[in-house]
């Protein structure tokens, strides 16, 4: 046979691979669309576009009754409780983003307290949002609010749902040099447009135009992408069993998968001109965002301040709306991934660590404020950072492996254990 024909014959045959791959791919895809329109949770695994909120007029949003987990009032549960012993509030911190229900830490807790527990927490919310919702979380009678607080994004949520969303305006400073401070930085440049363009670089898009002031316009190849992406199901399924790997966090068990999860995060971090940081000490892998941490715990900055006084404010009227209701309550303190590894590895002399401190220094600085403006005044503090800390040091990490700064499983543990040992001492 002829080097001519060997050639047409090798031709056809990786055609004829390409073909059945193809029409695999189209079946494949065809069949998820199908089961999508019988069974919810496929159409969550495999579709973008179902939205986990919805619109509202007061709160911003809210959560979608009819996304996977969701119950039919729109708070991250099973079901619906009409009483609780414990009603948790919080962000995404607690709403247990990146986890599966029974992972997130109120429900941990149910299960470590044997009580019932109701978690009323939204992705997004901050103290104002806690604030408005202890009305309703003392609608369950219970015996604990347990509001979980964030390092790494509440001060900012403070101030923007007073300032720009113009709710519970009494909570809004009343001194002239603090109202012409807030206007004059943010006549320089909103915080909100700060905070949209440094989100965008902690989830990866590392583009100029994600710190620039002006807004690209995307061109018609990207634009094709986005809308494969978002109606694609196979390529969905396939980027659902990527964030589920990249979601396990790191176990003794190192194997492929992880992997390649984390030599991908990895090569991303490396790309990116300092925005991520790779941290690899042993079983401990991580990527650190510190820049985007920063830019919410800047002190120094009048409406990050303000916004840290807004915090404290709304979690001591909270606690005055508890006790009125004769419930408990307690503000658990959650920080940031970057400063839970920091202390786990602070004398370990790894240039990464080192590369923290000036996140560390404006996060220690605000923690250190809340406990005298507020856990010293009378609002039970709960601090699960040395926990968190030691379960690092012991080989367990709390967090994901990629740039997810909300705890894993083992983290969401932690917090509810935490939690748990603070109640039964408090009885």
């Amino acid at each position: 046979m002829s080097a001519l024909a060997l050639s047409r014959r090798a031709a056809k045959g990786v055609a004829e691979l390409c073909l059945i791959l193809l029409i695999t791919l189209l079946l494949l895809e065809a069949a998820l669309w199908v089961l999508a329109a019988f069974n919810r949770n496929i159409a969550f695994m495999t579709d973008s576009v179902i939205s986990e909120t919805l619109p509202d007029a007061v709160l911003g949003r809210r959560l979608n009754p009819d996304y996977p987990s969701h119950d039919r009032d729109g708070f991250r549960n099973a079901e619906v409780l009409q009483q609780a012993e414990i009603v948790a509030i919080g962000d995404s911190q607690t709403y247990g983003a990146n986890n599966l229900l029974k992972y997130a830490w109120p429900q941990q807790l149910a299960t470590l307290s044997g009580k019932t527990v109701y978690n009323m927490s939204v992705g997004g919310y901050g103290p104002v949002h806690y604030l408005l919702l202890t009305p309703r979380a003392l609608a369950k009678h219970p015996a604990w609010v347990v509001t979980g607080l964030y390092d790494g994004n509440d001060l900012f949520d403070s101030f923007d749902m007073v300032y720009e969303q113009k709710q519970m305006t009494d909570l809004a400073s009343n001194d002239p040099a603090v109202l012409s401070a807030i206007a004059r930085a943010q006549a320089e440049e909103r915080i909100e447009d700060v905070a949209d363009r440094y989100s965008e670089i902690a989830i990866g898009n590392f583009h100029p135009a994600a710190v620039s002031a002006v807004p690209s316009t995307p061109s018609r190849k990207s634009r094709a992408v986005r809308f494969f992406k978002a109606h694609c199901r196979t390529w969905n399924l396939i980027r659902m069993m990527r964030r589920i790997v990249a979601e396990k966090g790191v176990s003794s068990q190192f194997g492929p998968l992880d992997k390649m999860v984390w030599d991908s995060v990895k090569k991303q971090a490396q790309s990116s001109t300092g925005y991520w940081l790779a941290f690899e000490n042993g079983s401990a892998r991580t990527i650190f965002v510190p820049g985007y941490r920063e830019l919410a715990l800047r002190m120094d900055d009048p409406r990050i301040a303000e916004g840290a006084r807004i915090s404290g404010e709304a979690m001591q009227r909270a606690q005055t709306e508890a006790q009125a209701a004769q419930a408990k309550f307690a503000v658990l303190m959650i920080p940031t991934k970057e400063l839970v590894f920091y202390q786990a590895f602070s004398n370990s002399g790894d240039a990464v660590i080192g590369q923290l401190s000036g996140l560390v220094s404006k996060e220690m600085q605000f923690r250190e404020q809340f406990r005298r403006d507020v856990c010293e005044r009378g609002v039970l503090c709960i601090d699960p950072l040395p926990s968190l800390s030691e379960s690092l040091r012991a080989g367990r990490s709390p967090y994901p492996m990629d740039f997810d700064g909300h705890p894993n499983p083992i983290g969401q543990t932690v917090l509810a254990d935490v939690v748990r040992n603070t109640i039964e001492q408090h009885r």
